[in-house]
């Protein structure tokens, strides 16, 4: 891989889909890694307005972002994915409402010589992408992988991630069969009103007259991970946001969310916001 830069006097060239994935998978080009995509969780997450030089994919695992391309403006819910072509100014940032928000960001540029390479779209959003994340995932290891063939399975890697992503962009009937954004807003609603309870996927599954196991086979494919990630993480996203809106106790907080050890809360805190509740409360 080469070293990583940040020339801002590259020249920009547009292929189609599949050429650009060719042209990847065959080694034509030269990869630079600038950031490697790992979660990042941020009470007042904000980035740019910027223009770089490489490809920037935005994958929103939790919480809400609102992003922004010249005058227009979008909400990203969680499970959406955006990839901003290089050359194209962008903004990204937490809306105050739905702090904080678990953001996941993969910045590469595809280069031959001193061009950037590209697909054609300026923005490619994905709303139903949490299927993506694992793909994601297995794109970092590839990067930090150290291997004999650590180049041709990070190009793998990549290319396989980069494509779904286009498929699903270009068909309309990729998206079937997973929870439209209102389900998942109900979703959010019923966890939020019952957060003191035990909940279930069994519960959730009610609430759509779903049985459970076609309940739980399309929340993966909505929210890329199960049920029972999504509710803890879900609890631990409502206890973040009473540690910096609140002086309440972490032991009170703790309860309200339905916890009866605070060793448990705080235990699971710290895998999922690696600190403590009280150095998360320190650190706002």
């Amino acid at each position: 891989m080469a070293k990583q830069r940040w020339r801002q006097n590259w020249t920009y060239r547009a292929l189609a889909d599949e050429a650009w994935l060719e042209t990847l998978l065959r080694g034509e080009c030269e990869i630079d890694i600038v950031v490697c995509g790992r979660p990042v969780f941020a009470n007042a997450f904000h980035y740019g307005p910027r223009t770089i030089a490489s490809h920037i994919l935005w994958l929103v695992n939790g919480g809400t972002c609102e992003f922004r391309i010249g005058s227009a403006r979008r909400r990203l819910e969680p499970g959406s994915l955006v990839w901003v072509m290089p050359g194209v100014e962008h903004e990204v940032y937490a809306t105050r409402d739905m702090l904080p928000t678990d953001v996941c960001n993969l910045n590469f540029a595809v280069m031959q010589r001193d061009t950037a390479l590209r697909v054609s779209d300026d923005v490619i959003q994905v709303e139903e992408a949490s299927r993506f994340r694992s793909q994601a995932i297995l794109a970092v290891h590839e990067i930090h992988a150290a291997s004999a063939y650590r180049e041709q399975s990070m190009r793998g890697a990549l290319a396989v991630l980069c494509g779904n992503v286009l498929a699903a962009w270009r068909s309309p009937g990729s998206n079937r069969h997973v929870f439209s954004v209102a389900q998942r807003k109900r979703l959010v609603q019923w966890v939020q009103k019952n957060i003191r309870a035990h909940v279930s996927s069994a519960d959730l599954a009610k609430q759509f007259g779903l049985t459970q196991d076609y309940f739980s086979r399309v929340f993966r494919r909505t929210f890329g991970m199960a049920p029972r990630e999504w509710i803890m993480r879900e609890r631990l996203r409502q206890g973040a946001k009473f540690l910096s809106q609140t002086r309440r106790s972490v032991t009170r907080i703790a309860a309200t969310l339905g916890y009866q050890s605070v060793h448990l809360f705080c235990r699971q805190f710290r895998q999922v916001y690696q600190c403590t509740p009280t150095e998360y409360r320190r650190n706002q």
